[in-house]
């Protein structure tokens, strides 16, 4: 018996010694990519745990300025570890467990993608940060970042909870306080409007990204681009939108050089004008060229909701009639289908060239009522040749019928006759 409780006080002894020892981390130099097309050589810890309340791992120091963590697992970076790495310009901690991001006034640049952040910790002025990247966590405020951080320069907010924290909204305003800010993404965050609610003036900003949100056509202008008037690249692709109000482009993006607007639902005429209207003012409209759906057509590579035009009175039978060239005005789309379906009769031959006029139309129409006319006389010769038929035929058996009845008559004789006389 004693010997089974001494057996079991051992267990417990290592168990507990194992928890309470600090674990050993050392990172191999290797070459890494961290991001498409954005590789080197880093130095490259893998499948490291860490939970808090136990000691903090003992780590191999170096003077790498590039590491990353791959398949670990621990809720923050242990203190110990900015102080190992002195040198330390890019932090890279992707796919694990991450739920308190600290950053150090030495890092330059941190790929955290794909964790369960909710919360930073940043130390210092938060100057010497250029890129952050922390796409798919479940983050809904960022006011340590736009406070802190103020030498930032590319912020990737995709994915996250942040457009939850105010109700579907992406406020353009928040980021005002960036003064370097220029790259933002804040692609697929769930939301329906995009607003500037104080047109606070984001100057230095060049790209941005609202990709795969459900922007509301209707609440969505153009005009609310007015205060980045820096602004060279705009994406809006897969926002589902069926119509974009533009008067002048212009006016609202004076420095735009590229609107990707691919992934929406757009109708082709609006489209075609569109890209009439950007053509115009040098704006690319660069394509992905995806394979157009059940319904929808391919115009310069952009996918476009089928639409059969209006052939305009006095045009070209079967032509196509272009948009105004000048006016650069997408208009709204009725809720229908947008298919029109019979196009008006009086248009011009396609063979001639040469506008119809409306005796073609006049004459057409005589032929049609000449056509029912004899339609209706053959019928009714039709009814009288059927009913003189049958005239004919009660007329024959009448006939019949009296002719048999005489033939069946009692011829009178000569007694019969005397006996009549008497």
């Amino acid at each position: 018996m004693h010997f089974f409780q001494l057996i079991a006080v051992i267990v417990i002894v290592v168990q507990f010694s194992s928890t309470i020892v600090a674990q050993n981390w050392e990172c191999t130099v290797e070459q890494y990519e961290y991001a498409p097309n954005k590789g080197d050589q880093f130095c490259v810890f893998r499948s490291v745990e860490w939970k808090k309340g136990r000691p903090e791992p003992e780590i191999s120091g170096s003077t790498a300025s590039k590491v990353a963590f791959v398949d670990s697992s621990f809720a923050s970076i242990p203190d110990s570890f900015f102080n190992k790495f002195p040198q330390l310009e890019i932090l890279v901690a992707q796919n694990g467990t991450l739920k308190e991001l600290s950053i150090k006034n030495r890092v330059k640049i941190v790929h955290a993608e794909k964790n369960q952040i909710t919360s930073l910790r940043i130390e210092g002025s938060g100057m010497m940060l250029k890129e952050l990247h922390i796409q798919d966590n479940p983050l809904t405020n960022i006011d340590t970042i736009v406070r802190s951080l103020k030498g930032l320069e590319v912020l990737d907010l995709s994915k996250t909870a942040v457009a939850d924290n105010s109700d579907g909204t992406i406020d353009l305003s928040l980021f005002a306080s960036l003064p370097n800010l220029t790259e933002l993404y804040v692609t697929y965050m769930e939301a329906s409007y995009v607003e500037n609610e104080i047109q606070a003036t984001l100057p230095k900003l060049k790209l941005l990204d609202l990709s795969g949100n459900l922007i509301t056509p209707s609440n969505f202008r153009l005009r609310v681009f007015r205060s980045i008037p820096n602004l060279e690249e705009l994406y809006l692709r897969d926002t589902v939108m069926s119509d974009l109000s533009v008067t002048d482009i212009r006016e609202d993006l004076p420095s735009l050089k590229r609107l990707y607007f691919d992934g929406n639902n757009l109708r082709c005429d609006l489209l075609e004008a569109l890209l009439a209207h950007c053509k115009e003012r040098g704006i690319e409209m660069p394509s992905q060229f995806r394979t157009c759906y059940l319904g929808y057509d391919s115009l310069e590579g952009l996918c476009c909701v089928s639409f059969i035009r209006d052939v305009p009175k006095n045009g070209n039978q079967g032509s196509v009639s272009n948009p105004p060239k000048d006016t650069g005005i997408v208009t709204n789309p009725p809720k229908d289908t947008g298919i029109v379906s019979n196009p008006p009769k009086d248009s011009e031959s396609p063979s001639t060239g040469s506008t119809t006029t409306s005796n073609t139309v006049d004459t057409r129409t005589k032929e049609h009522e000449a056509s029912n006319e004899s339609n209706t006389t053959n019928k009714i010769l039709l009814y009288v040749g059927i009913a003189v038929a049958v005239l004919l035929v009660v007329a024959i058996v009448v006939f019949f019928i009296v002719k048999q009845k005489k033939k069946h008559q009692k011829v009178p004789t000569n007694d019969n006759a005397m006996h009549d006389d008497l």
